[in-house]
């Protein structure tokens, strides 16, 4: 592996998460300069793009040119260009509805369980006083007791002479 190519080849090892890398890597290791300038042409925004075509250019490789509108509207099929856009934009409008609709359908969902929640714990609270007053841990609809007084202490009686 020459000098240039080591250098590419540990430059790309820093950017290894960016797409198209690892395709890249494996192409530039085994010295595929064709493979390389493909790859490279289908990820234009690659970070070391420049350097990358600087070696193909030092092995008399050039990048295919970009394709044209007209090519890859031929790939994909599509005949008019703006009735496929005009499809396009309509689906987005069906779909954009779509997901507002199932947006407020979750809102008002989430605002019923809060209010079933909300219930629950209202009927939660009540049967456990309820409990509570049932087991005589609670009285809730008993008077207090009185405090207990002591019992009055009758005078002695006068005693009589015999």
């Amino acid at each position: 592996m020459t000098e240039d190519t080591t250098a590419l080849v540990v430059a790309l090892e820093r950017v290894q998460r960016v797409p198209g890398t690892l395709p890249i890597f494996d192409a530039l290791s085994v010295e595929d300069v064709p493979t390389v300038a493909v790859l490279l042409a289908q990820h234009p925004r690659h970070p070391l793009r420049a350097e990358l075509v600087a070696w193909l250019e030092r092995r008399g490789q050039a990048l295919p040119p970009p394709p044209t509108a007209e090519d890859i509207c031929r790939e994909y099929g599509i005949d008019d260009l703006a009735e496929h856009l005009n499809s396009v934009g309509q689906r987005l409008r069906v779909t954009e509805r779509s997901l507002s609709a199932t947006l407020e359908r979750a809102e008002r969902a989430e605002s019923v369980a809060n209010a079933y929640a909300a219930v629950l714990v209202v009927v939660a609270a009540v049967a456990l006083l309820g409990w509570a007053s049932a087991l005589d841990y609670l009285s809730l609809f008993e008077a207090p007791p009185l405090p207990e007084r002591p019992a009055p202490i009758a005078a002695p009686a006068p005693k009589t002479a015999p």
